[in-house]
């Protein structure tokens, strides 16, 4: 098996979770010489705890099917010390990844015309509300794709999905795409850039978003 990715998502037993280093053998600072000397993945998972298990361990599970590898970048992800971060990052390519497969079935250019106006938000809204809103969607759109992942990872592997778990997976897929049409309306008159910098210039507003914690 070839070695893993940072970025990787992984279903270890019933728990989610990423790999945010991969450390070379030899290169880890511990005094315990079968972690020191070994090549190791760092992984955290969604319940806050953090394991450094070894390359021929996890490639032994794989095979095991006790951990299962449910989607590896295309690019690595940057090492991260934060798996919400690593998580966010991951899950954007993963979006993006999704996109160019489904235009390239369909045949069909995927093209986000430049409106002049807002259709969606009430374009008498400040700035300043149109960035909190930003933030507030951002928010919405990252706990439905946490609330899809937990789904879809706790439904078995080798068994036909039920109607009703197909229905509930979808559901959650048209409150993201809801979402993120509202969330489309902002980034067409403020660049990411803008709103990275209104966020930091604004803690006071934005401290509570978590949003906040990736910017700048």
């Amino acid at each position: 098996m070839q070695k893993l990715k940072v970025g990787t998502l992984i279903r270890d037993n019933s728990k989610l979770g990423i790999i945010t280093k991969v450390i070379d053998v030899g290169t880890l600072n511990t005094k315990v010489d079968l972690i020191k000397w070994r090549a190791n993945y760092e992984i955290h998972y969604t319940d806050g705890v953090v394991s450094i298990l070894g390359c021929t361990t996890v490639e032994r599970l794989v095979k095991e099917e006790k951990i299962a590898i449910l989607y590896t970048p295309t690019t690595p992800l940057p090492p991260s010390s934060s798996s919400d971060e690593a998580l966010r990052e991951s899950m954007c390519l993963y979006d993006e990844e999704q996109k160019k497969k489904k235009a390239e079935e369909k045949n069909v250019e995927q093209k986000i015309p430049k409106k002049a106006t807002n259709r969606l938000i009430d374009p008498e809204l400040s700035k300043t509300q149109k960035m909190i809103y930003f933030l507030w969607l951002d928010e919405q759109i990252m706990n439905y794709w946490s609330l899809y992942l937990d789904m879809k990872c706790s439904l078995p592997e080798n068994a036909l999905w039920t109607n009703k778990d197909m229905v509930a997976l979808g559901d959650y897929l048209e409150v993201i795409e809801y979402f993120e049409k509202y969330q489309q309306e902002i980034t067409n008159e403020f660049s990411y850039e803008e709103i990275d910098e209104f966020v930091r210039n604004n803690p006071h507003l934005c401290e509570k978003y978590k949003f906040f914690a990736f910017s700048g």
